[in-house]
Parts: structure tokens; sequence; C-alpha cells
């Protein structure tokens, strides 16, 4: 069993697919049997009331071997945007665990705190107004 984990949601507000680019995992595994993130982030649409329904995708990592944690960085573009969307996550076997997305001026990145063994974050992304 894994003393360290990282799973990371996205919804992606944005009428932009996000196609993933450079994957890295220095530290860990992809959680077996599908952590290794999507090719793409679907764009949101609109249901039948109307309302916005976000893209989403998710992955996730895990530690492999005694006292170890994990990091990793994923990579997305989207088709016509100039620019890369870099998500950093780091659990560390000890010391505090870090989550970080940039990417493109023209959308605003949210997500809350990342704490605990088994880190959870969701990652917003939508259109800056």
């Amino acid at each position: 069993m894994a003393t360290r984990s990282f799973f990371v949601s996205i919804k992606n507000f944005t009428g932009k697919t996000w196609d993933r680019g450079d994957v890295r995992l220095p530290h860990g595994k992809w959680t077996e049997p599908n952590g290794f993130p999507s090719e793409h982030v679907s764009k949101a649409h609109l249901d039948e009331a109307g309302d916005i329904v976000p893209g989403t995708d998710w992955f996730e990592s895990e530690s492999d071997g005694f006292a170890t944690g994990t990091e990793g960085f994923v990579e997305y573009t989207a088709e016509g945007i100039a620019g890369t969307l870099r998500i950093h996550f780091n659990n560390p076997f000890i010391g505090g665990n870090e989550f970080t997305a940039n990417g493109p001026d023209r959308f605003t990145y949210h997500w809350g705190d990342p704490g605990g063994s088994d880190a959870n974050i969701t990652l917003e992304i939508q259109k800056r107004t």
C-alpha cells in the first residue's frame, strides 16, 4: 500500500479542449489501472436546462517504495491559444504538499489545499472575465 498519493481532478469551464503534452513523474508511479492523464480534457458544454457542464479529467499517482512520496508534471495546450498550462504536484514523504497550475493569461486557475498523505485537488479552469 502506498504511503503517499496525489489525486488531481480537472474541471474545464472553457470552450476549449485541452490536449495533453509532456508528462513526467520523477517520483512515484501512476496509480493502476487508469491513473495516467488522458490525452484530452474536453471543453464545457450546456446541458438540456442550459447549465454549464465542465469537461472533466483526472489523474493519480502514488509513492513507490519505502519512505517515498510522489511528484509529477503534466502539460496541456489548447488549439488557438498561445501558451501552455503547466501542472506540478508533489506529496513528499516528509514535508508539506505542493500544487501549482500556471497557464495562458486568458484563463484563471483555482484549486484548494492539497493537504494530507492522500492529497486530493480539484483544479478549475475558467475564462478570465
